[in-house]
C-alpha cells in the first residue's frame, strides 16, 4: 500500500477551490474545524480532537488519510473543510478484501449545496481506488441529519457522478445512564486476566469473520490494539465465560477523553434548559452525577468491542449488569454502545435508563467498483463506535 508522505499533495483543483492531503502541519487547522458549533441545537457540543487531530485515526489503522478543502479566493486559502478516510483488510463472508471507513466530514456552510462535495467524495475515493485498493466505503451519519443524508444518498442533479450510497445498517447510539442502584450480579461477569487473552482473541477473531466487514482479528491485532488505544488494557475487558472457561461475551469500556477526543458543552438552551434542571435535582437528590455545566465535558465511556455470542440478548444484560457495577461509584454520565436496530441485542438493554440517538451505516460504491450494485443490509456490521 502506498505511503502517504509519498504521494502527491494536490488531488483536485477548480476555480475558487482545492483538495489536498493533509500534512502534520495542518493539525491546528482541522482542530479548529471540529471545534465549529452549531448554535441553533438545544444541547450546543464543541468536539475537540486537540492536541493531536489524527490520532484517532492511528488508533484504527496505520493506512489513514485525510484531505482539507481550502479557499483559492482569499489570501492564505483558508481551510473551509475537511474529510478521511481510513482503510483496512475486512471479511466479506470467507474472503478478506480492503474497505475504507470514510469519516472527519466538515464542510462550512457557503460551501454546501452540491457546490464542492460531489467532486470531493469521487476524487476522494478514486484516489484510494488507486493507492489502497478500495472501491467501498462506509460512513456513519445521523439520521435526523437530513440535509447530510441527502447529500450522500442522492445522486441527482449537481449531484449525479458521486459515488451511490446505501443504507447499511440504521442503528442506535445507545447511552446508559449511571442514574440508578446497582444491578443484579451474575458470577460468570469478571474482568480478564492474562490467562484469559488466548480465549478473549479467539472470541474476538470468530466474531469478526462473521460480520460484514468484521476486522482481520489475531494475537497481533488485539496486541495493536492495547498499545496504540491510550489507556487500554487488558484487565479493562470484562468478559461472560461459560464452566469451561470459553468466552460467550465481553466489552472493554474506554475514555476517549484523556487523550482523543471530548465533547464539551458550550450552551444548553431551549427544552435542554429544563431537561438539565431536573435532571441536576435528581442527581442531587440521588446520589449520581450532574450533567456538565457549560465549559465542561462529558465523563462517559465507550463500550469498545462489544460482542455477544449469537446476539443473545440475556447475554448482554448480564454483561452490561457486570460493566454497570464496576463503573457506576465513578463521576460517569453514561456508557455508550452500537445497537442495531431490529436486533436482538435490542431485548437486554430494557432495565436501564438509556438515551437513544438514531443513526446509519451508509456504503459508498461507483461504477468502477466491484461492490456496485450489491446489497450490503446487515444487522452485523464491522463497526468500532469510538473511533467513528
Amino acid at each position: 500500500m502506498s505511503d502517504p508522505l509519498s504521494t502527491p499533495d494536490i488531488l483536485h483543483e477548480e476555480d475558487g477551490w482545492r483538495m489536498r492531503l493533509a500534512r502534520p502541519a495542518d493539525n491546528a487547522r482541522l482542530c479548529d474545524l471540529f471545534r465549529e458549533v452549531d448554535m441553533s441545537a438545544d444541547l450546543c457540543l464543541a468536539e475537540e480532537r486537540d492536541p493531536d487531530f489524527f490520532a484517532l485515526h492511528r488508533a484504527q489503522s496505520p493506512q489513514a488519510y485525510s484531505v482539507i478543502l481550502e479557499d483559492s479566493t482569499q489570501a492564505g486559502r483558508p481551510a473551509f473543510g475537511c474529510a478521511s478516510i481510513l482503510a483496512r483488510d475486512a471479511w466479506y463472508g470467507a474472503e478478506i478484501r480492503r474497505v475504507g471507513y470514510a469519516c472527519d466530514l466538515r464542510i462550512e456552510h457557503g460551501f454546501r449545496g452540491a457546490r464542492v462535495f460531489p467532486t470531493v467524495i469521487d476524487k476522494f475515493m478514486s484516489f484510494m481506488q488507486e493507492h489502497e485498493g478500495i472501491d467501498l466505503m462506509y460512513s456513519a451519519v445521523l439520521s435526523s441529519n437530513q440535509r447530510g443524508r441527502n447529500a450522500l444518498l442522492n445522486q441527482h442533479g449537481k449531484r449525479a457522478g458521486q459515488p451511490v450510497g446505501q443504507v447499511m445498517t440504521p442503528y442506535h447510539m445507545t447511552s446508559i445512564q449511571f442514574v440508578g442502584a446497582r444491578m443484579p450480579s451474575d458470577p460468570r461477569v469478571q474482568r480478564a486476566e492474562e490467562a484469559d487473552r488466548a480465549a478473549l482473541v479467539e472470541f474476538l477473531a470468530a466474531q469478526q469473520k462473521q460480520r460484514l466487514f468484521g476486522y482481520v482479528v489475531d494475537d497481533a491485532w488485539f496486541q495493536a490494539r492495547l498499545e496504540q488505544w491510550p489507556g487500554m488494557r487488558l484487565e479493562d475487558f470484562f468478559l461472560l465465560k461459560n464452566g469451561d472457561g470459553r468466552v460467550l461475551a465481553c466489552a472493554a469500556p474506554w475514555d476517549t477523553a484523556g487523550h482523543l477526543r471530548r465533547s464539551r458543552v458550550i450552551k444548553y438552551q431551549g427544552k435542554m434548559q429544563w431537561l438539565r434542571l431536573a435532571y441536576n435535582a435528581e442527581a442531587r437528590l440521588r446520589g449520581f452525577a450532574k450533567l456538565p455545566a457549560p465549559g465542561d465535558c462529558f465523563h462517559f465511556a465507550y463500550l469498545t468491542h462489544l460482542e455477544v455470542s449469537n446476539d443473545q440478548p440475556a447475554l448482554l444484560d448480564a454483561l452490561l449488569c457486570g460493566i454497570y457495577n464496576a463503573l457506576r461509584d465513578q463521576p460517569w454520565h453514561f456508557m455508550s454502545l452500537m445497537v442495531p436496530m431490529g436486533s436482538p441485542l435490542e431485548a437486554g438493554l430494557k432495565r436501564f435508563r438509556l438515551q437513544r440517538i438514531a443513526m446509519e451505516l451508509l456504503a459508498f460504491s461507483n461504477p468502477r467498483s466491484s461492490w456496485h450494485g450489491r446489497s450490503l443490509s446487515t444487522l452485523r456490521p464491522g463497526f468500532e463506535m469510538a473511533l467513528h
